[in-house]
């Protein structure tokens, strides 16, 4: 029983590293054209603040990137980070979290609709077993410890939407 725990654990981790190297790409062509550059980054937002009608611009922008970050290659912490020097902490805090949340809840939602069809299509119903098994085991932890680390994040969120997981479960560790 230990080894197929232990194969069960290794075959998860290779998804998890697939989904993962997937969104690393993104990131790196991203950076490739300068688009991660934190004074870039910077820079940019602050035009928006400087140019647009102040906070509301860059607040929509601010969480357009953090929202599309499911699918685009945002560099979240810097985006988060400059969300409070230009908003002020309680506003940025209120508009990262509200970013952040609704890709968790995207990349949940669509997994959850989309995903488990074509996953199940791709790598057949016994590794769908396989990914609802282990998130019931450990997707509480990985959800709760996922959340600082970029792109872990959005490759739990998906795996979480594949499983079993109730979404109020989700929401409430996410």
């Amino acid at each position: 029983m230990e080894s197929c725990s232990l194969h069960g654990m290794k075959w998860f981790v290779g998804i998890a590293v697939s989904l993962a190297v997937v969104f690393s790409l993104s990131f790196l062509l991203a950076e490739s054209f300068g688009w991660t550059d934190q004074r870039m980054m910077t820079t940019w937002l602050q035009s928006v603040r400087d140019g647009h009608g102040g906070a509301v611009p860059v607040a929509l922008v601010i969480f357009g990137l953090l929202f599309g970050d499911l699918f685009l290659p945002v560099p979240s912490s810097v985006v988060m980070t400059l969300s409070g020097y230009l908003l002020g902490l309680s506003i940025g805090t209120a508009v990262t979290f509200a970013g952040a949340m609704s890709s968790a809840v995207l990349g949940f939602g669509l997994c959850r609709l989309f995903g488990r069809r074509a996953f199940t299509r791709l790598v057949g119903v016994g590794d769908m077993s396989r990914i609802e098994r282990f998130m019931s085991r450990y997707g509480e932890w990985g959800i709760v410890l996922s959340r600082s680390v970029p792109m872990l994040t959005e490759v739990v969120s998906c795996l979480s939407g594949l499983s079993g997981m109730s979404f109020a479960r989700f929401l409430l560790l996410s």
